[in-house]
């Protein structure tokens, strides 16, 4: 059986040696003796094809990793993507200037929230609306936050 917090470990490390950050590890079980890992990291700068090769190939030539896991797998490193939600402040200070919808729990305020993410604080987001101006989000009252896509 896979070690899962042993692997996930591993990829932390490997990540980080990367000067990145693990967003996500999950694992999808297709037998008794194979399973799909898929790795989710980023960077403050954005992660690059390169990055992602590299991540990839010391995990795979990398012996504990290979240890922990202890079946055939495939092993998936990616980028979040456009779609990837925007939780915490590391999420948000790369998307300054960006048009964001923020999902939040303020009962009082219907959600999401649209506008320009024009700041990004210790304990909170600022974002500009059309509607109402400036509107502050302390990052405890938001769910999380999605680029718009403008096509």
């Amino acid at each position: 059986m896979v070690d899962e917090e042993r692997v996930k470990e591993i990829i932390k490390g490997v990540v980080e040696y990367n000067r990145c950050y693990l967003l996500s590890v999950e694992f999808k079980y297709h037998s008794s003796n194979k399973v799909y890992i898929k790795v989710i990291a980023d960077s403050m700068t954005g992660i690059d094809l390169r990055t992602l090769t590299e991540i990839t190939k010391i995990l795979r030539d990398d012996v504990e990793f290979n240890e922990a896991v202890q079946l055939d797998y495939e092993l998936e490193v990616s980028s979040p993507g456009v779609n990837w939600p925007l939780k915490e402040r590391r999420d948000f200070v790369k998307h300054v200037g960006r048009e964001l919808e923020i999902y939040h729990f303020i009962d009082s305020e219907s959600s999401p929230v649209c506008g320009r993410l024009v700041e990004v604080g210790e304990d909170g987001i600022v974002l500009k609306t059309k509607k109402s101006g400036e509107k502050h989000f302390a990052y405890d009252e938001i769910d999380y936050g999605r680029v718009v896509l403008k096509w």
